[in-house]
């Protein structure tokens, strides 16, 4: 696969938060045999910062007007398989552009005040699925919440942190840019606290105070030590017994490791992500940095400490990445997947494999009968199923491999319950959540349906999990089956 990031960072005092969260999924798309590069407006610190890692990164003029920039974005593209676009400056006119291409989009998405044209939204962290309705389209696959933040390899599932008796050390980091200087605000704040600590503070590739810095540490009571763009932040993270940090990409990344925090937001769109770590106890919040002492004498108890800890890292595990990545792989995969209508088989080819795949002891174990079915009665089934104007009969093909049948039975004129069996030799290959996603474009989009319905066996967790990783929402149970409904949306 060839994927391309359309990302902005490290401009207009904001934004380097944009591209870790890229160069997360990036990393995590190489251990699937992926090329990335990455198209870039040329703020110089976003570009240094994606050399960096390696990537090769065609940068555009910060001038363009939007209709330019996607007229280059699209000309830049090229063979690319995969776009994915990662900005507040993406308009959904800018979106649909990109979309046009007949290319599987991922867009990012934090503020839902957008119509979103994409295959696949990766929403913010503190919104439900019911919060993006009305913004995204049926056949757009969701994902939202903490299990899908995007987090660079290094921070997946680490081990629970060690909370010291005492705290000594506390990390200052505000980000990529900190345009207001807030890290040399926090140092000159610490000059009240009643003790003395070690200060370690680390600043981004961006930040442009260095010399009012200095001054404050020549300035502050506490011992200084002063970190520059570290390429791995995690060792510092746990070397510290707590942190002050910005309302930005940096609270998922000390979530992860287990850091005890306090949360400064320092612009607007920030303070959602406070509410949202204030809400889930993952730090306390100020608004003030005359506040910072005080909230820091309250988080060096270790019971604090050790309750924050617990909750950041029950919260955040750090395996987003990867849960995204393999919901692209299934999208990318369902568009491998064919159907095609099944008809009159005088050789019986297409029928005997069906009947065979039917009477496979696991198929017959989930189904509503499990006796096996004789080749006479199959046989009659059949020819009535492809002649019956309330049914359709759908053979899936996964690179013109044969790999499941599909049924829909028409209820009525806009909804259909869906049956799904696979070809046993295809388990384990992840191909049955590409082929019911397929399988619902073709529900919605060709037979023109609004809901479809399905019945699983409360045992058959498979079948539950990619249902309900469909967006099929169970709501009861009847004869002992669980009931599910996909509705579309416009």
């Amino acid at each position: 696969m060839r994927v391309v990031f359309r990302a902005n960072g490290g401009g207009a005092g904001y934004g380097i938060g944009h591209l870790v969260r890229c160069i997360a999924l990036a990393e995590a798309l190489a251990l699937h045999n992926t090329s990335v590069r990455f198209i870039c407006k040329a703020h110089p610190a976003g570009i240094q910062l994606l050399l960096k890692h390696g990537y090769e990164t065609h940068p555009i003029s910060p001038e363009l007007n939007l209709e330019e920039d996607l007229q280059t974005t699209l000309d830049l593209i090229g063979d690319a398989d995969i776009i994915v676009a990662d900005s507040y400056d993406f308009t959904s006119q800018y979106l649909a552009g990109l979309h046009a291409t007949g290319k599987l989009l991922i867009s990012f998405d934090d503020q839902i005040d957008r119509d979103l044209f994409a295959d696949i939204v990766i929403g913010n962290v503190y919104s439900a699925r019911e919060d993006y309705a009305s913004k995204i389209k049926s056949g757009t696959t969701l994902l939202c919440g903490p299990a899908f933040v995007p987090l660079r390899q290094r921070f997946q599932a680490l081990p629970s942190r060690h909370i010291a008796e005492q705290c000594n050390k506390l990390l200052i980091i505000f980000g990529g840019e900190d345009p207001a200087n807030m890290t040399q605000c926090a140092v000159e704040a610490l000059n009240a606290y009643p003790r003395r600590l070690s200060l370690e503070i680390l600043t981004g590739p961006a930040y442009r105070h260095q010399m009012q810095l200095a001054h404050a540490l020549e300035n502050s009571l506490h011992a200084c030590r002063l970190h520059s763009d570290l390429s791995d932040p995690l060792p510092l993270f746990k070397e510290v017994d707590f942190a002050v940090t910005a309302a930005s990409t940096t609270v998922w990344e000390l979530a992860a490791s287990g850091t005890p925090m306090v949360i400064f937001p320092m612009i607007d769109h920030q303070n959602i992500i406070a509410r949202f770590a204030h809400a889930q106890r993952l730090g306390l919040v100020i608004t003030n940095m005359t506040d910072l002492c005080e909230k820091l004498l309250i988080i060096e108890g270790r019971r604090e400490r050790q309750d924050f800890s617990t909750r950041c890292q029950a919260l955040i595990d750090g395996k987003g990445a990867d849960r995204i990545v393999n919901a692209l792989l299934d999208m990318w995969k369902m568009r491998r997947v064919k159907l095609h209508k099944t008809e009159h088989d005088p050789d019986g080819l297409e029928s005997k494999m069906i009947w065979e795949w039917r009477n496979d002891p696991l198929t017959r174990q989930m189904s509503r009968a499990t006796s096996e079915i004789a080749w006479e009665q199959h046989r009659i089934w059949y020819e009535k199923t492809i002649q019956d104007s309330a049914k359709v009969l759908l053979l899936a093909s996964y690179d013109d491999a044969p790999i499941g049948v599909v049924r829909f039975d028409l209820l009525d004129d806009n909804s259909a319950e869906i049956n799904i069996n696979f070809n046993p030799t295809a388990r384990g290959k992840r191909l049955g959540q590409p082929a019911l996603l397929a399988a619902e474009r073709y529900g919605f989009d060709v037979l023109g349906l609004e809901r479809l319905y399905a019945e699983i066996k409360p045992e058959n967790h498979y079948s539950i999990k990619i249902f309900e990783k469909a967006g099929f929402v169970f709501f009861e149970m009847h004869n002992g089956l669980r009931r599910y409904l996909l509705s579309y949306k416009n």
